[in-house]
């Protein structure tokens, strides 16, 4: 199991699209896209424009994607699915 830390700096652009309250969440293969899970939402650090989620996961290849709520028209944060992978420790 690997510890992971999203971190997510949002730049002016989108704060001015996205309220400072905005809630944010990963949703990928590690949580079978799920929407608006709250085991998945990002919290603001208190710096302004900084969220963060700690989770930990099993080694393998996972893809996820940033959204603000359910899937639909402007909830998609990031741009594209990103990719991550995990190895054993050794």
């Amino acid at each position: 199991m690997k510890t992971i830390v999203f971190l997510l700096f949002l730049c002016w652009s989108v704060v001015n699209i996205f309220a400072q309250d905005q809630l944010i969440y990963v949703t990928g293969s590690m949580n079978s896209w799920a929407e608006a899970d709250d085991g998945w939402k990002l919290t603001p650090t208190g710096e302004n424009n900084m969220y963060r989620l700690e989770k930990t996961l099993a080694a393998g290849d996972y893809e996820y994607q940033l959204i603000n709520g359910t899937w639909g028209d402007g909830s998609i944060v990031s741009e594209g699915t990103h990719k991550i992978s995990l190895s054993e420790e050794k």
